[in-house]
């Protein structure tokens, strides 16, 4: 019986350091909006155990930044493409984890969603947003899942593509600065060229090609981004740094 007991404490402690005990509540400040630059989504974590709960705060609905904290869909399922970046963290790094206070919550505001997501392509309407809420304590913790409801967000007149990086202005590092340079501009010309073929491609072949198959709705998605990967430099720029850093 003293066994039962002592596993039994050693389990509840275990559940109160793990991020899967954190109370999550995220809601959009408006459920309808006239512009995609009226998105405005509150994010609390809160710690409802006696004992302080670190947790990565990196591409996830802590992460403010322009990596994906959110799945955007569109009628009938479809994901909205993301514009942001795609970024690999060093788990290692301590400057990439949060720790939500004992008792305590962690409230942040996401406020360049509209930017973010492609919602040109599909037009006014209503989108439904997943969080992504996937948290660890650590890069030798396994990567837990925290279940948070989906809300939506109608977006009633403004839905024009906006610039995610609208203060990039290069490195101040001149030899690392001409390195993104050069790789952008190859990157574009690579992009044109792809572009180029797609469109001059029929649909049936470039759809097998890029996916597998699909409808027309999937080639004029894929249509769109390798337009704005081809000749607008906010598209193009996440892939220049990923792939270069």
């Amino acid at each position: 019986m003293l066994c039962a007991i002592v596993l039994l404490s050693l389990a509840t402690l275990a559940l109160g350091l793990s991020p899967s005990a954190l109370e999550i509540s995220v809601k959009a400040a408006a459920s309808t909006v006239a512009s995609v630059d009226d998105i405005v989504i509150g994010v609390v974590v809160y710690n409802p155990t006696d004992k302080d709960i670190r947790v990565i705060a990196r591409n996830n609905i802590l992460d403010t930044s322009s990596t994906r904290s959110f799945t955007v869909k569109a009628l009938d399922d479809e994901l909205v493409f993301f514009m942001g970046v795609r970024a690999l963290y060093d788990l290692s790094a301590s400057d990439v984890y949060m720790t939500i206070p004992a008792g305590g919550y962690v409230a942040v505001n996401h406020t360049n969603v509209g930017a973010l997501y492609l919602f040109e392509f599909y037009g006014t309407g209503t989108y439904t947003f997943e969080p992504i809420a996937l948290f660890q304590g650590g890069p030798d913790t396994l990567l837990e899942v925290v279940d948070v409801p989906p809300f939506k967000v109608e977006i009633t007149h403004d839905v024009k593509r906006r610039n995610p990086y609208p203060r990039y202005a290069g490195c101040s590092d001149a030899s690392k600065n001409q390195v993104l340079l050069e790789s952008f501009n190859s990157f574009r010309a690579i992009a044109q060229e792809v572009y180029s073929e797609f469109q001059s491609s029929p649909p049936e072949q470039m759809l097998t090609y890029f996916s597998g198959g699909g409808t027309i709705t999937e080639y004029l998605s894929i249509d769109s981004i390798l337009d704005y990967m081809a000749y607008y430099d906010y598209a193009i720029l996440p892939w220049v740094i990923y792939f270069i850093s």
